[in-house]
């Protein structure tokens, strides 16, 4: 007897677990259908207002960047002009070491005889070292930026204070000469004493 209620009982969990199975199978069909139906609802595109707004974003993104990009791009030559410029003072100050004190013989050619990296030459639109020249006690250096016409002079007085100027070829492009105001030297020059 206890052998015929454990085999009806197991025949039973059988057919429930049966049962079970096919429930499940058939929820999950059902699932996999209302999720393939809202795909193929959701695969219908943007709609015009959506657009819009996304081109909205983007013009005002571009309308915040260019002028930044641009101002950059202006500022670029004039930085590899300061960047020569202020090159060529410590060859010039090299020169004044090795002769004694005397910057006498400083010029474009022995600026480029002692940095060969120094450019003294214009050469497509790079900086380059327009003037070079010195006396016993002083010395005067300017690099042109060709493609704004901007330059940048470091001079040095007989005191050993340093100025350090910059003149504008138009006012409309000041490039890396933001306070001048003129085509003249700049007025914001900066001066710079050195104390060795």
């Amino acid at each position: 007897m206890l052998v015929v209620r454990i085999g009806r009982l197991v025949m039973g969990v059988r057919g429930q677990i049966a049962s079970e199975l096919a429930q499940h199978r058939s929820r999950t069909v059902a699932m996999v259908d209302t999720v393939q139906q809202q795909a193929l609802a959701g695969a219908r595109g943007f709609t015009l207002i959506e657009l819009l707004a996304v081109m909205l974003v983007i013009g005002l993104l571009a309308a915040i960047a260019l002028p930044s990009f641009l101002n950059v791009s202006a500022k670029a030559p004039d930085a590899l002009a300061k960047s020569l410029v202020r090159a060529a003072q410590t060859a010039a100050e090299s020169i004044g070491l090795s002769s004694g004190g005397s910057y006498a013989t400083v010029t474009k050619a022995a600026l480029k005889a002692l940095e060969p990296t120094i450019a003294t030459a214009a050469k497509g639109n790079e900086a380059y070292i327009s003037t070079a020249s010195g006396t016993a006690t002083t010395y005067t250096l300017t690099a042109t930026a060709v493609a704004t016409g901007n330059t940048y002079t470091i001079a040095r007085s007989a005191s050993g204070t340093l100025s350090r100027t910059c003149r504008v070829k138009s006012t409309a492009n000041r490039g890396g000469c933001p306070l001048a105001t003129s085509t003249k030297a700049s007025p914001a020059s900066t001066t710079i004493t050195d104390r060795r």
